[in-house]
């Protein structure tokens, strides 16, 4: 069981947004702080926030890049995220 767990830093608050039968890992918030994404079962989740309910990603090409704390580096993934129905099999 995995646990998707807001944590308030300022107030110590912890809030348990949503419980899933597997593993999901690397959580991150939409610009705009209405929903997360995670990945698990080697998809890309939406999490909507206010009904916290989880929508599978389509699959896309993700480019992701984050800054130094000094923004003198940055760190860029790419990966191309395909459903299972789309593989095929020799």
């Amino acid at each position: 069981i995995s646990y998707l767990e807001i944590y308030d830093m300022a107030s110590g608050k912890r809030e348990v947004v949503g419980e899933f039968d597997g593993v999901i890992e690397a959580p991150n918030w939409s610009h705009d702080g209405s929903f997360l994404t995670y990945n698990g079962e080697g998809y890309v989740y939406k999490f909507d926030l206010d009904t916290k309910t989880s929508t599978k990603m389509p699959p896309s090409l993700s480019y992701r890049t984050s800054l130094s704390a000094s923004s003198r580096w940055s760190i860029q993934t790419r990966a191309f995220f395909q459903s299972r129905s789309m593989e095929t099999s020799s």
